[in-house]
């Protein structure tokens, strides 16, 4: 009886490792993590980049097992090229963009407009002063197109005399009444009119010139 159970133990080792050997003999066999008998490993050293760490990398040549150790910090030192890189104008706010070539990282930088307006006169619309009221000189930048005037009074251009050819003491052009020595201060309607038109051109001017 004994040597009966003997004999049994025997024929079922021989059959395990008959079971054993039969993927080990077909080529075709492909181990998994689970059936590998022992692992082989092969491994691979990972450089850390800007914004990716480095490892080693431990793969089993029979099955496909991987594991990582060894990390290293990323670098953070990127590799950036411009993509956008457009200067700030007097009435536009500037942007720069740059992109790393090895991570994809993107980065924007926004500067405010720098409110240096290239000025130049547009003297198709200039007003000429008359004895009566100032002129208007309009200005235009030519980068951003903003627009802005000056009365000639604030430029210290003089107004035309006025004109008295008949001799009665009523400025010809203006109605304003004028000694035949100049200009007359005298309290007339026209005379106050025209302090009244002077003050407030002057006063829009000088709001005016708070925006341009």
């Amino acid at each position: 009886m004994k040597n009966a159970k003997k004999a049994l133990a025997v024929v079922l080792s021989l059959l395990m490792l008959a079971l054993c050997a039969v993927p080990v003999l077909a080529e075709d066999y492909e181990y998994t993590p689970e059936t590998c008998p022992g692992h082989s490993f092969t491994f691979a050293t990972v450089d850390p980049t800007c914004g990716a760490q480095g490892y080693t990398s431990h793969v089993c040549s029979k099955c496909g097992f991987t594991y990582n150790n060894e990390f290293v910090d990323a670098t953070g030192n990127h590799d950036w090229n411009v993509e956008i890189d457009q200067p700030a104008t007097c009435g536009a706010a500037g942007v720069k963009q740059v992109k790393c070539n090895t991570c994809g990282l993107i980065q924007t930088t926004n500067t405010p407009a720098t409110g240096n307006h290239n000025w130049v006169e547009e003297t198709d619309k200039y007003h000429a002063p008359t004895c009566a009221r100032p002129g208007e000189r309009y200005y235009l930048c030519s980068v951003c197109g903003q627009e802005y005037a000056k009365d000639t009074d604030s430029l210290n251009e003089p107004r035309p005399a006025h004109v008295d050819n008949n001799k009665d003491n009523i400025c010809d052009n203006c109605g304003l009444s004028v000694p035949a020595e100049g200009p007359s201060s005298g309290v007339t309607f026209m005379n106050l009119w025209d302090r009244f038109f002077g003050f407030f051109w002057n006063l829009i001017q000088k709001i005016g010139a708070l925006f341009s």
